[in-house]
């Protein structure tokens, strides 16, 4: 049994020793310093990469706060973290202690909202499909129905889509590719070129058909007919309450009220700028934008209009108050339950928010880190939902995105 005791002895020592250095790798060579964070902004529970020096590669001895709000650390090395985005965590500087000691590194922008492409595969098509697996050609203008439904105006293959809320994308009207002022089915019916598009409480679709400056309806069982003659090149549509249809297009700058008898004489207002998208705020008034002086108007009862937000033929994007905040091109619009104005700011690449005091800021910047190749042209068409999700057509990239705010 003698010889047996140094080796055992040997293995012991030898264990021991491992031991040892592994509790010296797990601690961190000196104080936290965080030298950067990517990505800078982000939703709730996206992942978050922390690099820098000092950080323990035991997950649980980082303590980790975004503007104050603490969060899990996914995985941990000495000069890098992973960790989640908290939920509501606003605004704020990254935060990570070890030890005891501190590290306070870059700002983080919370993004209060998720973003996806919902439709679309991300290069020019006409293949009906589900989410990305359909293909779709310069989506301009998007509405929602009662029952979740999405109906695009696209004009690149010039046709009707129809997106179910489970993203299942078809030709809902229009021959592909093909013009026309043919009536009838939905697949026999042409366009000349389909721009904009609403829906009404009956589930009937309106469809602005800019280049023969007239309204086509589309029924629920997809029988196409002209609803409306010398609309004024409709680049804009929506319905009212009473079943009025309201249209606004560059081409006489001027906001139409058409009847439900399909009678479109009566205009409610001219305008000396380019007006494109059209809206309702809280009380009912009609909002237009006007892209060329770069401003959202509200049109008053007189048929005159006032400027809401921005500044009169000064482009640019700054946030805060309407008086002095800046658009660029404005396009499409669309308001919420609560009533804020959400704004298509197209020469921006960005969405922004007109809240009901006035107060305008950027929603969404740079449209293109959400897209799936970075191509976005910028913000063309926007609607939001009953369930207060907004929708963007990416016409760029010929998708859909889907934004879902906390």
């Amino acid at each position: 049994m003698k010889p047996v005791y140094p080796v055992i002895i040997i293995a012991v020592s030898f264990i021991g020793g491992c031991k040892k250095d592994s509790k010296q790798s797990d601690s961190p060579s000196g104080p936290p310093i965080i030298t950067s964070i990517s990505p800078a902004h982000g939703p709730k529970n996206a992942l978050d990469t922390i690099m820098g020096s000092g950080f323990s590669s035991t997950a649980g001895a980082n303590a980790v706060s975004f503007n104050g709000k603490p969060t899990s650390v996914v995985s941990a090395g000495a000069d890098r973290l992973i960790v989640k985005v908290p939920e509501r965590a606003g605004d704020g500087e990254v935060a990570v202690t070890v030890n005891g000691a501190t590290a306070r590194g870059p700002r983080f922008r919370y993004e209060a909202f998720s973003i996806n492409v919902f439709a679309g595969a991300g290069y020019l098509g006409w293949t009906d499909g589900t989410g990305t697996h359909a293909s779709m050609a310069t989506p301009v203008n998007i509405a929602p129905d009662g029952a979740g439904n999405l109906y695009v105006a696209e004009a690149g293959n010039n046709i009707i889509r129809k997106i179910t809320p489970e993203a299942v994308v078809s030709r809902l009207a229009g021959g592909i590719g093909k013009q026309g002022t043919t009536d009838g089915p939905g697949l026999i019916a042409l366009f000349k070129y389909a721009y904009s598009v609403c829906t009404d409480r009956l589930g009937n679709v309106y469809v602005g058909d800019v280049d023969a400056y007239n309204i086509r309806k589309i029924t629920p069982d997809g029988m196409v007919s002209i609803y409306a003659v010398r609309a004024v090149r409709p680049t804009g549509l929506i319905m009212d309450g009473n079943g009025t249809l309201l249209c606004v297009g560059p081409s006489y700058d001027a906001v139409q009220r058409i009847n439900t008898a399909g009678q479109s004489n009566d205009v409610v207002m001219n305008s000396i700028g380019s007006l494109w998208g059209i809206t309702f705020d809280a009380n009912g008034n009609i909002i237009v934008s006007d892209q060329q002086y770069h401003v959202i108007r509200r049109v008053m009862p007189d048929g005159s209009s006032n400027i809401i937000a921005g500044v009169f033929l000064k482009a640019g994007q700054i946030d805060g108050k309407a008086d002095t905040a800046l658009f660029n091109t404005p396009k499409a619009l669309a308001t919420d339950k609560d009533g804020n104005i959400y704004v298509a700011d197209q020469g921006n690449n960005a969405i922004r928010k007109i809240a009901t005091d006035g107060t305008v800021t950027t929603l969404i910047s740079n449209i293109s880190r959400y897209t799936l190749d970075s191509s976005f042209s910028g913000a063309w068409g926007i609607c939001i939902d009953n369930n207060n999700i907004l929708y963007i057509t990416n016409t760029g990239e010929s998708t859909i995105l889907k934004v879902v705010f906390d």
